[in-house]
């Protein structure tokens, strides 16, 4: 059993109920530079704590470019897109749609690291674009249009699915060299001031909504900064450090069902029949490209 991978996602599965809970209170940008700042201090002091930042002189300027990237794909492709999109969804829709981060992951890894492709990718993926039509359009794939109730929150999701893939095979050729540990460290670090340009440039004030900010919108701050972000990042680039792309993106599917347990039990969201089958189909089609 890959524990550190396992450990992740069910942080990541938990963090869909504590994104809803504080996007409630604060914007997407808000949520994202409070969770990079917190993030990046926790990781900095374990950094300084175990003498790693000697290793920021062995990296090349091939290492600072995909550094680079990471922050680009991790702000703007990933968690950004996350965000906008649990805005308009339901946190059960966005924990099934991002299951499909990892049949973007294989498909990635076969383009880029050499893993062959068969039957079962092809027929995998139209299973889980079969599901995902379930999901987002709740049974009605024959009515699909723009501005139904959740279907731009529902696509923002696949956007931020496709970037966490992007993100997992970049940041593979990190680790392989480097502690994952300063990875996600200097990710974290050198996304606040893009966070911080972005927020200034839609006028939002990132000062006042602090003092307003509810005890349950600190809690899941906290939660997604310190468990969801710093703990579970280093866990998963651990585990990418000694396994295969699609062995450790298969952990991913256990998402959903921690996020559908929690939406029921806190969030009380409703589950109907298309949700359950097409998630079924969703989760289907991207077990069997990777096994």
């Amino acid at each position: 059993m890959n524990w550190p991978a396992l450990c992740a996602v069910i942080l990541w599965g938990a963090s869909f109920i504590a994104n809803k809970i504080a996007l409630q209170e604060l914007s997407p940008v808000h949520l994202i530079l409070l969770r990079a700042i917190l993030g990046s201090l926790a990781l900095d002091a374990l950094l300084l704590y175990r003498g790693q930042w000697s290793d920021l002189a062995h990296l090349s300027r091939r290492d600072w470019i995909r550094i680079a990237g990471l922050v680009l794909i991790s702000v703007f492709f990933h968690q950004l897109a996350q965000m906008v999109g649990l805005q308009k969804t339901t946190a059960i829709n966005g924990a099934l749609l991002i299951t499909l981060s990892p049949l973007f992951m294989f498909m990635l890894s076969t383009a880029f690291l050499g893993e062959r492709a068969q039957w079962r990718t092809v027929l995998g993926f139209l299973m889980a674009i079969l599901g995902a039509a379930l999901v987002i359009s709740r049974g009605e794939i024959g009515v699909l249009y723009v501005d139904r109730v959740t279907i731009m929150g529902d696509l923002l999701i696949i956007v931020s699915a496709g970037g966490w893939a992007l993100y997992s095979i970049l940041g593979k050729g990190f680790v392989q060299k480097h502690p994952p540990l300063l990875m996600v460290a200097l990710v974290f670090s050198l996304s606040i001031p893009i966070l911080i340009a972005l927020g200034h440039y839609r006028g939002e004030n990132f000062i006042a909504p602090l003092f307003t900010l509810s005890w349950q919108g600190w809690g899941a701050v906290f939660f997604l900064a310190w468990g969801c972000s710093a703990l579970a990042y280093v866990l998963w680039y651990g585990a990418l450090q000694k396994r295969k792309v699609s062995h450790v993106g298969i952990f991913q599917y256990i998402q959903p069902v921690v996020a559908t347990l929690l939406g029921i039990v806190i969030l009380h969201e409703t589950v109907t029949w298309a949700t359950v089958i097409g998630g079924i189909i969703v989760l289907g089609g991207v077990t069997l490209v990777t096994r």
